[in-house]
């Protein structure tokens, strides 16, 4: 039900009273350290009994299949299994409680040794240690198979999935079913339950919610779509809901409630078995997609989500919002945070690049500062450049360092030379002694006099022009470069006007990050702006623009851009509210719907306003519709006869909708 104005004005008022401690605590971050920086092994995967008791799976420089184990939280760490004869291949491994480990995967039989390979017989492997890895025992089963996606409850119940393999031995694999083990003992005995045959080769996850509970999300590429299978009978029946488009990984806490990540950019969450599911997004300024790679949560409130570019994403409230926590500087500058345990909300450890262990601790920092990227769209003069980065709330000053090398450097990986720090208290700094031809790049982190930050995790390059002489580059208008806002698939691109320029060279690609196709070349454009109506939704584009003067080129500046998913939309301040949202019926009694011509997940924010413009509710936690909705009811019954407004705000702009209550 709508809340009255005198209601949310009371909760204005108590917010303000507590404010103060809210936002001093609102920007500190957790802080993470180094636990295991061996460059000897490559890690691919890890997992917990406890806080305190973590174990990897891993190879050294040999390729031997190594385990290692920390019983103290990351300050030591052992080998206590090696695998030296390079046959066993791993898949996945249990640590449920400090005694107990389980590894599966296969065994393999050199059956003939060849002059350039050799080939093999495969059987399904259990490898179990009950003394905390001093001694272990191996367990062969059938011949052509493999074990993998191991679950355990306890030491006693859990489950796998046997992987029918097919080889000279065994011709028919494809047409004998998959299967789940399940054993109540430990697995000194198990019993085997055929999987469906149609899903043979679709299975992307097995996992157990409890006991003869189990989930397996499929990704059936014919159908171009995921599914969650569950069955609450030990795998004898299973019945089907739609899993969130192309989800990696899902992470159930419980019977009920779980969470999945996208290939890029989107959460899901879902609070009835997978059901169901809700968008929730973590949207990072300058960045129109981030790459997810896993996920755990310690309880149903505290969440934490990891991918490409040193990404850490937190929750504390269930995925309702999710923040950033840097890694130490000392994490390479594309680093891949590849896997996430998260045993307790003290404590939760990742793997860096497969070799690097980090966990985060108790300890409170400051958040770390985030240079405005605008700076970095073009080549600039050596002087009257502005440099930008947020405001960090409780922070008293800001350590910059800046480094340099020549743009002429033969090697991408020559070293940058520190050249000077500044000590600034406001949140911007002009740099006037750059100088022609060079690139920069700059580290910051906030202080007070208690606490510090993480330096920044952002590693644009600034790049000077090449002389005096060299020709002004023009700025990009729109789409403006390194904006997190999606673009309308029909547009006016424009850019700024330079002196001393006869004309504009402008090339408008389309690209996938790994290659580009020009869609647009223009070479002799006396205007500075250009209408565009070909444009794909959810598809990535550059726009390219340099300046001309007789048979003098500058510099291409650039605007990497992500279009909206609907091909109806033009660019934002052509937008007509009618296009974006409907109310009905207008006017209202007792209920309206709100019907949306934009998807939920692209809506930062909605709200209700009576007409002299005091906001009578936030609507926006409302938005976190069902998979696939586009429209929300409201209840009026608060209200009175008059006129409200519906006002919504999106990545690009803000737009409103009024609407009539007559009882």
């Amino acid at each position: 039900m709508l809340c009255s104005s005198k209601i949310i004005m009371f909760v204005m008022v108590i917010f303000t009273l507590f404010s103060g401690t809210q936002t001093t605590n609102a920007q500190l971050r957790n802080q993470w350290i180094i636990v295991d920086s061996s460059s000897d092994y490559f890690n691919f995967g890890i997992c917990y009994a406890d806080n305190d008791n973590i174990i990897t799976m891993a190879q050294n420089v040999h390729n031997y299949n190594i385990i290692k184990r920390t019983n103290d939280g990351g300050k030591s760490w052992n080998m206590i299994y090696l695998d030296s004869t390079k046959l066993e291949k791993w898949e996945s491994f249990a640590y449920p409680s400090k005694d107990k480990i389980i590894i599966t995967g296969e065994d393999r039989e050199v059956i003939y040794k060849g002059k350039h390979q050799d080939f093999h017989k495969e059987y399904g492997l259990l490898i179990i240690s009950i003394d905390s890895g001093k001694t272990w025992s191996k367990i062969n089963l059938d011949s052509n198979s493999r074990l993998s996606d191991i679950v355990m409850l306890d030491d006693n119940y859990g489950i796998a999935r046997k992987t029918v393999l097919g080889n000279y031995f065994n011709p028919d694999a494809y047409n004998t079913n998959d299967s789940i083990l399940i054993t109540e003992d430990g697995w000194q005995t198990w019993r085997a339950v055929p999987i469906p045959y149609e899903l043979k080769g679709k299975i992307g996850q097995l996992k157990c919610f409890e006991k003869n509970i189990f989930f397996m999300k499929i990704f059936d590429y014919n159908a171009d779509k995921s599914n969650l299978y569950i069955s609450e009978d030990g795998g004898l029946n299973w019945t089907i809901s739609d899993a969130p488009y192309y989800s990696e990984k899902i992470k159930f806490i419980d019977r009920n409630t779980g969470w999945a990540i996208g290939r890029t950019d989107t959460i899901f969450k879902t609070t009835n078995g997978g059901q169901t599911w809700s968008f929730q997004r973590y949207i990072e300024p300058g960045k129109s997609w981030m790459v997810f790679t896993d996920l755990d949560f310690a309880d149903e409130m505290h969440g934490i989500v990891v991918g490409f570019d040193k990404l850490i994403l937190i929750t504390s409230d269930g995925g309702e919002t999710w923040y950033r926590e840097n890694p130490p500087l000392n994490i390479q500058s594309h680093s891949i945070v590849e896997w996430v345990i998260y045993p307790s909300p003290d404590a939760a450890y990742t793997i860096y690049d497969a070799y690097k262990i980090i966990k985060r601790t108790n300890n409170k920092i400051l958040k770390a500062p985030t240079i405005k990227r605008k700076i970095f769209a073009n080549l600039v003069p050596i002087a009257g450049n502005l440099l930008e980065w947020d405001k960090i709330e409780g922070a008293t000053h800001y350590e910059l360092l800046t480094y340099k090398k020549n743009r002429d450097s033969t090697s991408i990986l020559a070293t940058f030379q520190y050249v000077k720090n500044y000590i600034v208290t406001d949140t911007n700094l002009t740099l006037d002694t750059l100088e022609y031809n060079m690139a920069y790049q700059f580290k910051i982190r906030a202080y007070n006099d208690s606490l510090s930050s993480e330096w920044n995790q952002d590693t644009k390059i600034l790049c000077t022009l090449e002389s005096q002489n060299a020709l002004s580059v023009p700025d990009i208008i729109y789409p403006e470069p390194y904006s997190d806002l999606y673009y309308p698939s029909k547009m006016t691109m424009r850019w700024s006007s330079n002196e001393n320029v006869d004309s504009y060279e402008m090339i408008l690609y389309e690209t996938d990050i790994i290659s580009k196709i020009i869609l647009i070349h223009e070479t002799d454009l006396k205007d500075t702006s250009y209408y565009v109506d070909i444009l794909s939704p959810l598809t990535d584009y550059i726009l390219s623009v340099r300046s001309k003067r007789n048979d003098t080129l500058s510099e291409w500046a650039n605007s990497y851009f992500l279009t909206e998913q609907s091909t109806d939309i033009v660019e934002s301040e052509s937008k007509q509210p009618d296009n974006m949202i409907k109310i009905i019926p207008n006017p209202a009694t007792s209920t309206c719907k709100i019907l949306l011509y934009n998807k939920p997940m692209n809506i930062t924010s909605m709200k209700l306003y009576n007409s002299i413009g005091v906001e009578l509710a936030d609507l926006t936690k409302a938005l976190q519709l069902k998979y696939g909705e586009k429209e929300l009811e409201l209840n009026l019954s608060s209200l009175s006869n008059g006129v409200y407004f519906v006002v919504v705000r999106d990545r690009q702009s803000t737009f409103s909708k009024s609407f009539i209550v007559i009882k």
